[in-house]
């Protein structure tokens, strides 16, 4: 369980990588986006000398907003070392909050996966300059619509370029300048999904360099309908 929920979060920051791994199988995805439209491929390698089979994978997704279609099918076995693809197809149709599920079987082993699709996959970095962040972050104000995290890092520190590609995987500008401690991050970006609905999202991590090993870090977010 742990492996596979480190796969999903280091996923996040990435279209493409490895999803879980471990010494029978490795499953990479590669992952493309254009607004509301989205494909993902996923990679099934048999890293043992016997075929797995029966082989399936079942993508669903339980939430109304996402709906997910099979573009190629995995097949029914995997040949000892050797490598299939499976191709599904993703459409946004309204804001959603779980990300669709793989249910892989190979033998005897079940794995449940969740997929790095999340909100911001179809969302549209956006550029703003100082005056305009702040005006449209004080017009958010406290409520329902400003969200915040408090979170700790447990391995290492949370360096500015690996928050970065965070950000920039998650379809959200880093925008310069914006927040006096450069050890911040501030970014901005644009939700619009099938249904209609198009919202702004603003977001500022803060971290706290006091710990060099383990970091807490807070992140604000609004969205402006």
């Amino acid at each position: 369980a742990a492996a596979v929920e480190r796969g999903f979060l280091k996923a996040l920051g990435q279209l493409s990588g490895v999803l879980y791994e471990d010494e029978q199988i490795q499953i990479g995805i590669k992952s493309e986006f254009q607004g509301t439209k989205g494909r993902v491929g996923l990679y099934f390698g048999n890293k043992t000398t016997d075929a797995f089979a029966p082989f399936s994978s079942t993508v669903t997704s339980s939430s109304a907003g996402l709906a997910v279609s099979v573009q190629q099918a995995a097949p029914a076995s995997v040949a000892g070392r050797s490598q299939v693809m499976q191709a599904i197809l993703l459409s946004c149709e309204a804001d959603f909050v779980d990300p669709p599920v793989a249910a892989v079987v190979f033998g005897s082993r079940r794995l449940v996966l969740r997929l790095p699709v999340v909100p911001s996959r179809f969302s549209v970095p956006v550029q703003l300059q100082a005056p305009d962040f702040f005006t449209r972050w004080k017009a958010i104000g406290d409520g329902e619509r400003e969200c915040i995290k408090d979170g700790r890092v447990a391995r290492g520190s949370l360096d500015n370029a690996t928050a970065r590609q965070v950000l920039a995987g998650s379809n959200i500008s880093v925008l310069d300048g914006i927040d006096p401690n450069p050890a911040n991050l501030v970014g901005a970006s644009i939700f619009a999904a099938g249904n209609g609905t198009k919202s702004g999202l603003l977001l500022r991590v803060q971290v706290n360099p006091a710990d060099p090993v383990r970091r807490d870090w807070a992140s604000l977010a609004g969205a402006q309908r």
